[in-house]
């Protein structure tokens, strides 16, 4: 399997269209479609943007090697529930915030913040 087909295999996994998988991304369904279909080589600018606005370990999508999406330590979240004393519910909404993709990130902190005004 080549990075390519990973790419696809990605986007099924997390069950979106071409179009979906590439807005995230800031390119158009044909470029990922191109992607998939292998007629362009996935480049490390692409690749990294991939796996940052995904959560995919790197090491899977170049050489199929460990899990799809990095976790966010278990024990670094553990140590965070403990030293701020968060709640099982609190310590859920940080894991699940830091897994969003940055621009994700933004609009929950904007929402956050018109709660606070």
């Amino acid at each position: 399997m080549t990075p390519n087909s990973r790419v696809r295999e990605l986007r099924k996994n997390l069950k979106l269209s071409q179009t979906s998988f590439g807005e995230k991304l800031g390119v158009s369904k044909d470029v990922i479609v191109n992607i998939e279909l292998e007629r362009v080589e996935l480049k490390e600018f692409m690749l990294k943007l991939i796996c940052k606005t995904y959560n995919v370990n790197p090491l899977w999508l170049t050489e199929g090697k460990g899990d799809m999406f990095f976790e966010v330590a278990d024990e670094f979240l553990d140590d965070l529930a403990i030293e701020y004393e968060l709640t099982d519910i609190e310590k859920k909404i940080v894991s699940n915030f830091v897994k969003l993709p940055p621009a994700e990130r933004a609009q929950v902190i904007e929402t956050i913040k018109k709660l606070f005004t």
